[in-house]
């Protein structure tokens, strides 16, 4: 349930980013394995996360991935000519293909945050990195770039999305105000917590109409690098805390506010 936790080494990686579980059994992650002309290797467990076999390399800097089944997946990053590019694959990770790269310089996402958020039913998406968004209405055949007010964007709908700050209900053309600033995640369509700048967690029951307080961070948040639900009373946020921590913090609650 979250309690107690055990590290993984990915080999040969220097950095794991981007894990995405499928099931209990299997999950990918994405490990850099050089910097500087970077390239990434796609992990994948079959086993709950006891062994983490490299299933292909990839040429670039590619910090997500995600799948909608056990063989139709895709990942975000950057080209080798430092664009934000999407990659997909229909075997399960083996083979990668482009499918987006964009004229943006990636530099402003090198070694930072990329996400997906899918809607269920898995043809509306997006695929955020700290340079660009991207939109997909078609099941990630194609992507085009979006302009949005806030990264870490989670789909809720089709037509419902939600970002720190904002809520749109017609797809991301349109953004309103909500009182949630350094990151958001959802557990469904209705259950969700975000967190604002003072370090206070908000919570959801209405898809983010209404936000009630819940209780402070341990340390000032500076950045939020990751929000996750696995139900609708408990979150996992990872954060910076500035100068005032050597690493990021972990942080648990199982209160969802209440």
């Amino acid at each position: 349930g979250g309690d107690t936790w055990a590290s993984v080494t990915l080999d040969s990686s220097l950095i794991a980013l981007g894990p995405f579980a499928l099931s209990e059994s299997r999950a990918w992650a994405m490990g850099i394995r050089r910097i500087f002309n970077p390239i990434t290797a796609v992990h994948r467990t079959d086993d709950g996360g006891n062994t983490w076999p490299v299933r292909a390399v990839l040429d670039g800097w590619y910090s997500a991935v995600y799948f909608a089944d056990a063989n139709r997946g895709f990942a975000i990053g950057r080209d080798l000519d430092e664009h934000t590019s999407v990659l997909a694959t229909v075997d399960g990770g083996t083979i990668w293909s482009t499918v987006f790269t964009g004229t943006d310089d990636g530099n402003d996402g090198f070694a930072g945050v990329s996400r997906f958020s899918f809607a269920p039913g898995g043809q509306v998406g997006v695929g955020w990195t700290e340079a660009a968004v991207l939109v997909t209405r078609d099941g990630g055949v194609t992507w085009l770039p979006i302009d949005v007010p806030s990264r870490q964007i989670v789909v809720l709908s089709d037509k419902t999305w939600v970002a720190p700050g904002f809520r749109s209900v017609d797809s991301g053309y349109s953004w309103q105000p909500q009182d949630t600033e350094r990151g958001v995640g959802f557990y469904d369509s209705q259950n969700g917590v975000a967190i604002s700048a003072t370090g206070r967690t908000l919570f959801t029951r209405d898809g983010g109409v209404t936000w009630n307080d819940g209780d402070f961070l341990p340390t000032l948040p500076m950045k939020v690098k990751g929000i996750d639900m696995p139900a609708a009373s408990t979150a996992y946020i990872v954060y910076e805390c500035g100068v005032r921590c050597a690493d990021n913090v972990l942080a648990k609650t199982t209160t969802a506010g209440r």
